[in-house]
């Protein structure tokens, strides 16, 4: 079976699909970080960047599920062959970690404008944004490991015949 990257032109739809998404990240935060600077000045800036951070991630991770080509997807096509790309069980995995991450960003957003107001800055902009990314980064390691463990049990387990008491549904790592 063919891997995504064994050929170039599967590479360069790869490739494109996550620099599309990163660069209109970047190009969104350094477009508002210009208007900022240059409507309200440095002090505003510095006051709220980590807003506009956090919650441009937030923004582009629930845009790209609203348009349907969730940003978890893109990343995870660099992985996978791509004859797996359109399997519902896939795009479901994925999609479920873009809103996991759209949640954390979201969450993020909202703690670093709480902090403006009653600070604890290094609690809420520092130490809870970094939990939540490593819950993040945890989510995004393990949920496919195990949906994936799941849906080979749920395939053994039909294929068993009848009255196989043997099969436990914790057989395969």
């Amino acid at each position: 079976m063919r891997r995504v990257g064994d050929h170039a032109g599967d590479r360069r739809v790869r490739d494109s699909y996550a620099k599309d998404q990163d660069d209109c990240t970047s190009l969104g935060f350094f477009l508002l970080a210009i208007v900022e600077l240059a409507t309200v000045g440095e002090g505003s800036f510095i006051r709220y960047q980590t807003i506009f951070g956090w919650g441009l991630f937030a923004v582009a991770a629930w845009v790209t599920m609203i348009f349907g080509v969730p940003f978890r997807l893109q990343y995870a096509r660099e992985r996978v062959p791509r004859d797996l790309w359109n399997k519902p069980s896939f795009r479901q995995v994925h999609f479920r970690l873009s809103v996991a991450w759209a949640i954390i960003f979201t969450l993020d957003t909202i703690l670093a404008t709480i902090a403006l107001g009653i600070g604890h800055r290094l609690l809420l902009v520092v130490i809870v944004p970094g939990a939540s990314m490593v819950l993040g980064f945890l989510l995004t390691v393990l949920y496919p490991a195990y949906d994936h463990r799941e849906f080979a049990a749920q395939m053994t387990k039909r294929s068993l015949p009848a009255g196989d008491s043997h099969f436990d549904g914790h057989d395969y790592a």
